[in-house]
């Protein structure tokens, strides 16, 4: 019997990830949906109390990406002067919708989605950025077991 090191404990929760994320997805979801008010009140709690260190990572994540927020400022106020019309979601057709930026240095060239739609898209995004890492550590994983 093999010891497991911190490595190889890594390893094996890296390739769990992999194999079970669905039903880790569906778990998460299932328990989100059921502890909602909970996760509310825990959030209005933090932000009470901590409404400095909010206000100094609002103000470090601002630094860190000015283009978007320029994007984001340019585009909202280009809306407030009429410059820029809100179109219905481009995948559902729902009118309550949100700019998404393709590229921020173009801040007049959004996409119009709903709130879900937005966020699948992120989502989407993130996932295909992360991919390679997934694929890298599944492959460590079979070349540390021999196959």
């Amino acid at each position: 019997m093999e010891l497991k090191t911190t490595n190889n404990q890594k390893e094996y929760a890296r390739s769990y990830q992999i194999r079970n994320r669905e039903q880790i997805i569906a778990k998460r979801r299932k328990y989100n949906d059921s502890h909602r008010e909970e996760s509310k009140e825990r959030s209005r709690k933090y932000r009470i109390l901590n409404k400095e260190t909010i206000k100094e990572k609002k103000k470090l994540y601002r630094a860190k990406n000015h283009y978007k927020t320029n994007a984001q400022k340019i585009a909202y106020c280009a809306i407030r002067d009429g410059n820029l019309v809100r179109q219905p979601c481009i995948e559902c057709g729902d009118l309550k919708v949100e700019a998404h930026h393709p590229d921020y240095s173009k801040p007049l060239e959004v996409i119009w989605l709903c709130r879900s739609h937005h966020r699948i898209l992120h989502n989407e995004e993130k996932r295909r950025q992360y991919e390679p890492r997934y694929r890298a550590g599944n492959k460590r994983q079979h070349a540390l077991c021999g196959g």
